[in-house]
């Protein structure tokens, strides 16, 4: 309304108010914020922040576990992937709740450099801190000697190549995520199309789980053999993964099906939010999806070795998903938990949580190794050590690096 009455006013008191002039100014950079963070029009969810706190300190105490255990046991590994394929279908649902009505409403063009803007400034600075920081710790790495590598960091395009071992292991999932980003484009254009979004969700995830297991037990030599051509540096020590380890793991292909069941989960949730159907199925789909996710967490891979492939990814995605309708759709115990103020410090901390874990996780078990009066410790409480030290120094770097990055990025490429 303030820009309407003041384009109305004649032109020379236009010119002649410098207050109207500057708080058309001032309206005009709070519309293009508004535009680059469209989030910030629509309703919070809490609730979904509390899950990306969770799938971080599940990637972080698997991590931290898993290293103080030399890897002796299983769980901590099981915990990783269900943690990870958390980020990517909350990731589906996040992007998809907030940006498909800016691709619908605005010019294509446009959409798209709002989109990235907002991507961009919301990734790219601390993954660059981190990058750096890797690189002076390891200043020596023959892999700066190679161009592509180089290239495929700098572009996030590590684990589209199969790289992602050669620097900073853990921004493989960046990478994946920046994927997911580029994907999302086309993606807007079919998700408008469905009328049915909770049954084509059951349908997508039941039909991808079978197709998934068929193709991973019929067809893994040729795949090896198609990836092993198609991406030459795979298998190299230092580099790459195997090529079954990245088909099954890193693979942005691959992890794209968690990415499109959050995005179909967030078109559930528009769809059925303000509906009231039954109470008492709300409460089983709910205990349904916490089951489902438990029992893959907790069983041996040993016990289903034809599943095993699956277990390291999108054999977590149908629980999930269904976790996130429901708890966003219902209040329940375990949405009040998810949105309480831990909960959800741990999800504003979540980036820099998982960016941070592996280099502080290495840095302290030095130091609890070297200190004589922290070698018989327990790994609990050398496992707890490790945790705080990490939160601590992801506090502060979502404080000092994440929050005014974005915000600069966001203002300046407005």
């Amino acid at each position: 309304m303030l820009i309407k009455e003041t384009v109305s006013t004649p032109a020379d008191g236009y010119r002649t108010s410098s207050s109207v002039s500057q708080t058309i100014r001032k309206s005009e950079l709070n519309i293009c914020l508004t535009a680059l963070a469209p989030f910030k029009t629509k309703e919070r969810l809490d609730v979904l922040t509390g899950y990306r706190g969770i799938a971080a300190y599940s990637v972080l105490f698997a991590h931290t576990f898993g290293l103080l255990t030399l890897g002796k046991y299983e769980f901590p590994s099981h915990l990783a992937c269900f943690g990870m394929s958390l980020f990517f279908v909350l990731s589906g649902f996040v992007i998809t709740y907030n940006y498909e009505q800016l691709f619908g409403r605005e010019n294509f063009a446009s959409a798209i450099y709002k989109f990235f803007v907002a991507r961009f400034a919301r990734l790219y600075p601390l993954y660059v801190v981190i990058i750096s920081a890797n690189i002076l710790w390891a200043p020596s790495l023959s892999c700066l000697h190679k161009l592509y590598i180089v290239l495929s960091y700098l572009t996030l395009t590590q684990s589209w190549f199969n790289l992602q071992k050669a620097l900073f292991t853990p921004a493989w999932s960046i990478s994946t995520e920046w994927f997911f980003y580029l994907a999302f484009i086309p993606m807007t254009v079919l998700l408008r199309r469905i009328t049915k979004p909770a049954w084509t969700l059951t349908v997508f995830c039941i039909v991808t789980t079978i197709a998934l297991i068929l193709v991973f037990n019929l067809f893994k030599a040729p795949l090896i053999l198609t990836v092993g051509h198609l991406l030459p540096a795979t298998g190299k020590i230092g580099i790459s993964a195997s090529a079954w380890d990245w088909i099954t793991y890193f693979s942005p292909v691959t992890r794209l099906f968690d990415f499109i069941a959050g995005a179909m989960t967030a078109k559930a949730y528009q769809s059925l939010k303000g509906t009231s159907p039954s109470a008492l199925l709300a409460q089983c789909t709910l205990v349904a999806a916490l089951l489902w996710c438990t029992v893959w967490i907790s069983v041996s891979w040993n016990v289903f070795p034809w599943l095993s492939d699956l277990l390291h990814d999108f054999i977590f995605a149908p629980g999930i998903a269904a976790l996130l309708l429901i708890t966003c759709l219902y209040k329940s115990r375990l949405t009040n938990l998810l949105s309480s103020a831990p909960c959800l410090l741990a999800g504003d901390i979540s980036y820099s949580v998982y960016i941070w874990s592996i280099p502080v996780m290495k840095a302290v078990s030095v130091w609890l190794d070297r200190d004589f009066a922290l070698q018989s410790a327990a790994i609990p409480i050398k496992a707890l050590i490790c945790i705080a030290a990490t939160t601590l120094l992801a506090y502060g770097s979502y404080s000092l690096i994440e929050q005014p990055s974005r915000r600069w990025i966001r203002g300046r490429l407005s």
